[in-house]
């Protein structure tokens, strides 16, 4: 049960949304908290979609997968600096894209 009177010890404000935790730490997302980042999420698919092939294939492979830079070269017949710039093109694509991108402004 959240009494009031707890309140301020199971409350934590960040960045304009609020999180409320119960005794038992669940962690109780806001309704709009919820929204915001399912919108975000969408625009990170969109961005990485309209990554060119490459670059999306090595960042879902490095961020989705898991897999390091030796195992992608290897994988995609690439040299592991080139599998790494390739990478680096790809994260400052996808920034540039999602700076556009009104559910992301102010964060």
């Amino acid at each position: 049960m959240f009494l009031p009177a707890n309140r301020d010890r199971n409350e934590k404000s960040s960045m304009n949304s609020t999180v409320h935790t119960r005794p038992d730490h669940a962690v109780v997302r806001q309704p709009t908290d919820i929204i915001l980042r399912e919108e975000q999420q969408q625009a990170i698919d969109q961005a990485i979609d309209h990554l060119p092939p490459d670059c999306r294939r090595v960042l879902l492979s490095r961020h989705r997968d898991g897999e390091s830079f030796r195992s992608i070269s290897r994988r995609l017949g690439m040299q592991e600096a080139e599998v790494r710039q390739v990478w680096a093109q790809a994260v400052e694509q996808l920034l540039n894209e999602l700076e556009k991108d009104e559910t992301f402004r102010g964060i």
